[in-house]
């Protein structure tokens, strides 16, 4: 809505301050650019402002309008960012000049249909273990797949055929949402799941939050607050079981659910708190957990000083740890000095 916009175009300066100079490597010939891409404050924002953009031309087909949600869809990936900002920048302040003849219709829609009640599950795909496990609860409570939308469950996901950004559009847009954040460190750096979280502030769903084991109540950050109900599933038992019974208490209310029995929902509650606390989790392969281990050589070449120090030289891509943030090994090839990484298959020369 108008207010919203406003904000969101108030906020301009403060979303700018967050550019950053890209660190430069010589030995790559990649130049230093300055990049936002990778900041979560810059991501909540921009889905924020194209879900307005979207809302004003859907209901006006203006042109002007159209054009600046194009350039909030660019591809923000570090070597353009400053571009694509200066654009969209301009045409959002020309645009705050002129906003009543966007809004016109805004006192018209007051009353509208009421949308059926849906549970979105807003995830990283890699927590997917802990998802299925917190899906077999809802089933529990007596939500089937009709009511549960979960990308990364069969069932309970996107069918086949199907434009994938527009059905998750059409989910925010054609149902009343519940929405379930799965907070973990894989959450905050999925871009999907930051953007599902911008569309939910946008249209101001419901939302409940549930923090995964060893995630902390100080590491949520974006639009959740302390206000709507939080479960972080490896606190206390008698806390979670509480977290818990609230919870369900309100899904009865809001989706006219017939409740079980103490005995019966208790068995359930408990065996989900169970489940979830004996999930091992597989050690995440990021720059930040290697730390200081890797090692840039004057060749360009990475390694590993652990490795090194324990006599083993193994070299990786130094193009693929930059882009994906992994570490895949420089292979033989056919010819004694053809090597080439074993993702991308870029060829090096080692000396």
């Amino acid at each position: 809505m108008k207010d919203d916009l406003i904000r969101l175009i108030d906020q301009i300066d403060t979303i700018e301050s967050k550019f950053h100079r890209s660190p430069s490597s010589p030995g790559l010939c990649v130049p230093s650019v300055d990049e936002i891409y990778d900041i979560p404050e810059f991501t909540l924002w921009i889905q924020r402002v194209q879900m307005e953009l979207q809302d004003i031309v859907d209901r006006t087909g203006d042109q002007f309008v159209g054009g600046a949600l194009e350039v909030s869809q660019a591809n923000y990936d570090g070597w353009n960012d400053r571009k694509y900002f200066e654009a969209l920048k301009g045409k959002l302040l020309a645009m705050r000049d002129n906003l009543d003849k966007y809004y016109a219709d805004d006192g018209r829609h007051a009353m509208q249909e009421r949308k059926s009640p849906k549970i979105f599950i807003s995830h990283s795909s890699r927590d997917k273990e802990y998802v299925s496990k917190l899906v077999e609860l809802l089933d529990g409570m007596g939500l089937d797949q009709t009511r549960i939308f979960c990308s990364s469950l069969p069932g309970y996901d996107i069918p086949i055929d199907t434009n994938i950004f527009d059905h998750l559009r059409n989910q925010f847009l054609s149902y009343d949402l519940h929405v379930f954040f799965i907070h973990s460190k894989n959450y905050y750096q999925s871009a999907v799941s930051l953007n599902e979280m911008g569309a939910a502030w946008a249209l101001k769903t419901e939302y409940s939050s549930l923090l995964l084991p060893g995630f902390g109540f100080g590491e949520m950050a974006g639009v959740v607050n302390s206000q709507a109900i939080a479960i972080k599933l490896d606190n206390d038992e008698v806390e979670v079981k509480d977290k818990l019974n609230q919870l369900y208490a309100k899904l009865i209310e809001e989706f006219g659910l017939t409740r079980k029995t103490d005995i019966i929902w208790e068995q359930k509650r408990d065996r989900f708190i169970r489940e979830v606390k004996e999930i091992v989790v597989p050690i995440d392969e990021t720059p930040e957990a290697h730390g200081d281990d890797v090692e840039m050589l004057e060749s360009g070449l990475l390694i590993r000083k652990s490795e090194a120090d324990a006599g083993k030289t193994i070299y990786y891509c130094p193009a693929c740890y930059q882009k994906e943030g992994k570490l895949f090994p420089i292979v033989k090839g056919s010819m004694a000095r053809d090597h080439f990484c074993s993702n991308c298959r870029g060829h090096y020369t080692l000396r």
